[in-house]
């Protein structure tokens, strides 16, 4: 062997020494940083592995050989790659050591966080290698990014809340004062770190006493707080203050207090407590009764004036759903307003209603109410009630009233028809029973037309009656009033009466003794209670049945009278009355309101003027009916009259006989109606007398002025177009003041001629007349 090939084998033997010796130190720093749990890791100058520290398993809990395989990096976070390769050459091309964080997955799945110190060499080829130690400090960069993020959460929110947050020292400066703090307290952090804001004269000293035994007593936690605070505009503010005490690490307290401006919500709340003073205050002493109940109808307040109202206690009805008080018929429509104020929340008003009081009575209230949104969201009914009874029972008295004076009003506008009517009738009636009377006397007794002009005669005669009644409704018949004791009347008429009863009647008799006297036509009067009974007894039909007559007296009030029919004119005082009561089919509501209409019947034959007329003359006597009757039960008419302590009795005047009687002279005869103007001539002429005849009031004016000194009487119509008779005889009485004037009229002398009487009337003639009535009536003014 020579030199060289020796030089070359000890060369060779140095290498093999070298490495191993540079193999020993490796895997003595190797077990090293194995006993730190961190991760060698070596990259030859392509970025490929050269090696990799068993630690990487017990790290990343990948194998050496799983991290030599994967040269793609796909376990390095995505946001970190790049920087990395960039840190990589930076290291590679300046040699100098660089310390990164980086995120590694972990086998498992989750991320890892690595704190990497890079540095790079050359080996003995120049070749450039990097080694890297990693190390997992995931918790502790978890921990300071939380701290951080906790930071700047803490600072953001104290930055931007309305509320002022401060934080104080144990020496009682600020070591931090949030930036609302000039809008909240008016002064800037400066002044506040200047000066005592806590004491006077920005603080009460009772103020200045409470917070401090709040805030430097060292508690922990403390409640809030609310005091007045002068504002550094000079106003008083309301502050809400919380706070709590701790230790920092340095072991010194720490208070930190949270102030808010409540000096609206205070002011609320102030406004809010005094409102419902007030209302408790108003409800109480209201003269309504004021409620709240819930959505199910469950009472939660009623004012102390219950017990007035309803003379029961508050107690008694909370908690209750009160419609026990009310009454069963006016349950459902008040229950169902409650269910519709519930629905649609608009004000209300409810139709009065019953309620019942402790005392027993019915009692008529009605209420007014809206609805609004309680606290939990549920609605609420506020109701105020009023007792309305007076005005309950004024507005039904009212209303009879109103339906009297209408009934009142129906009557007489049927009694003006109905006189009118009269009229007419009796003006058509006069010519019939005057000619036909005319005929008769002309006629020998045997002619075969004497029965036939008997029966128009008969006819018209009953015509005549009928018009009677229908004056009599009207209450326009000539009346011969008297002292009449109506006891005595329905016993003389006892007989009469009972005939006019049905056979299966029985009738009872309950007659008063002793009683006062009423100014009266007795004829009428029997009229009255004969058209009762009879109507008592149709009521029967062909049933058994009972009539009860009665008589006797009764004080009336004039509210009792408002009650009657045709009784509210008349004076208060004492009344005799004539009651018939039958125990018959009764009458509803609609025939009662018809049942003294003229020409209205409830049978199948009849003219319905039976009541009328008893209208017509109770009327005429200022009389007053009282009208009960139920269906099915029967009926009560009782008429009432005026009692008198006077007695009188009525005289009639002579009638005398004018059957052969002659004279001679004028009379002017002035008539609208020719049959009427027709059958006066002739009479007249028959006894003697010079008739001329005018149509209208205006043409007799002419003839009497004309012909006044041989004119003896005058036959005046009352109703006549153009000039009535009334102006007529007032012109004549003007003329010739001696002027024997006859009025002739188809209404009665009462209502006809009183106030012609008065002015010195002759004579009253009523339609329809007999010649012979005319002439005698023409003989007494002619020889008087």
């Amino acid at each position: 062997m020579d030199n060289a090939d020796k030089t070359r084998e000890q060369l060779l033997a140095e290498l093999a020494e070298l490495r191993d010796d540079v193999s020993e130190r490796s895997q003595s720093r190797a077990r090293v940083f194995e006993s730190v749990r961190a991760i060698i890791i070596e990259m030859d100058a392509g970025g490929r592995f050269t090696y990799v520290s068993p630690t990487v398993t017990e790290v990343l809990g990948y194998l050496p050989d799983e991290v030599y395989s994967t040269q793609d990096r796909n376990f390095l976070h995505t946001d970190d790659r790049e920087p990395l390769a960039e840190l990589l050459r930076k290291i590679t091309s300046s040699g100098q050591a660089e310390v990164t964080h980086i995120r590694v997955r972990h086998k498992a799945g989750h991320w890892l966080w690595l704190s990497i110190s890079i540095d790079g060499y050359r080996d003995g080829s120049g070749e450039t290698h990097t080694v890297a130690l990693a190390r997992d400090v995931t918790a502790e960069f978890e921990a300071s990014e939380s701290l951080r993020v906790s930071e700047a959460r803490y600072r953001a929110l104290a930055e931007n809340v309305m509320d002022l947050i401060l934080e104080i020292d144990e020496d009682g400066e600020y070591t931090y004062i949030g930036p609302n703090c000039e809008a909240i307290l008016g002064y800037t952090a400066e002044q506040l770190r200047s000066g005592d804001l806590r004491g006077p004269p920005n603080l009460t000293p009772e103020t200045n006493g409470l917070l401090s035994s709040y805030f430097e007593e060292g508690s922990s936690q403390t409640a809030a707080v609310v005091y007045r605070f002068r504002h550094g505009n000079g106003s008083w503010h309301w502050l809400e203050s919380s706070g709590s005490a701790r230790r920092g690490p340095d072991g010194q307290r720490r208070t930190v207090i949270i102030s808010r401006d409540v000096t609206e919500r205070t002011k609320a709340e102030q406004d809010l407590a005094m409102s419902e003073a007030r209302y408790r205050r108003l409800a109480d002493v209201s003269e309504e009764w004021i409620t709240e109940s819930d959505h199910e109808g469950r009472l939660l307040y009623a004012s102390q004036n219950c017990e007035k109202v309803f003379g029961r206690s508050v107690k008694s009805f909370i908690g209750t759903t009160p419609l026990w008080v009310i009454h069963p018929d006016d349950v459902e429509e008040r229950a169902a307003k409650d269910i519709e104020a519930t629905l649609n929340g608009e004000p209300f008003t409810t139709k009065p209603y019953r309620v019942f009081h402790a005392d027993g009575s019915w009692l008529w209230v009605e209420s007014r109410g809206c609805t609004y949104r309680g606290p939990d969201g549920n609605p609420v009914i506020l109701r105020v009630t009023r007792e309305i009874t007076d005005r309950v029972q004024a507005e039904e008295e009212k209303r009879e009233l109103e339906a009297r004076m209408q009934q009142a009003q129906k009557l007489e506008g049927l009694g003006v028809m109905a006189g009118g009517i009269a009229h007419d009738f009796n003006n058509l009636l006069t010519p019939i029973l005057g000619d036909t009377s005319l005929a008769l006397l002309d006629l020998p007794p045997e002619s075969p037309v004497r029965p036939r002009l008997q029966k128009v005669q008969a006819a018209a005669h009953r015509a005549a009656a009928l018009t009677n009644q229908m004056l009599a409704y009207a209450g326009e018949e000539t009346l011969h009033i008297e002292s009449v004791n109506l006891s005595n009347l329905v016993e003389e008429m006892g007989t009469l009466l009972e005939t006019a009863a049905s056979r299966e009647a029985i009738v009872e008799y309950e007659i008063a003794s002793d009683l006062p006297f009423v100014e009266a036509d007795a004829a009428r009067l029997s009229q009255v209670v004969m058209n009762l009974i009879t109507n008592a007894s149709e009521a029967l039909g062909h049933d058994e049945g009972r009539i009860t007559l009665s008589t006797g007296t009764v004080d009336l009030t004039s509210n009792q009278l408002q009650l009657l029919v045709m009784g509210s004119d008349r004076p208060a005082g004492e009344y005799c009355f004539a009651e018939v009561r039958d125990t018959g089919c009764g009458m509803d509501a609609e025939t009662l309101s018809k049942i003294f209409d003229p020409f209205f019947t409830t049978k199948l034959t009849g003219r319905g003027l039976g009541l009328a007329a008893v209208l017509g003359i109770v009327q005429s006597h200022r009389g007053a009916i009282d009208l009960r009757s139920t269906p099915g039960k029967g009926t009560t008419f009782r008429v009432l009259f005026p009692s008198t302590k006077r007695r009188f009795e009525a005289h009639a005047a002579p009638i005398l006989d004018a059957g052969d009687w002659q004279t001679e002279g004028l009379v002017l005869v002035v008539d609208d109606e020719e049959g009427v103007r027709d059958l006066c001539a002739d009479t007249l002429a028959r006894a003697g007398l010079d008739v001329i005849c005018a149509t209208n009031g205006r043409e007799g004016i002419e003839l009497f002025e004309r012909h006044q000194d041989e004119i003896r009487a005058v036959l005046l119509d009352r109703t006549m177009p153009t000039t009535s008779g009334e102006e007529a005889f007032i012109e004549m009485r003007r003329i010739q003041p001696n002027a024997r004037i006859i009025l002739v009229s188809g209404y009665s002398k009462d209502e006809a001629g009183q106030r012609f009487m008065d002015k010195g009337l002759d004579a009253f003639l009523k339609k329809p007349f007999l010649p012979s009535s005319l002439l005698r009536m023409m003989r007494e003014v002619l020889e008087r």
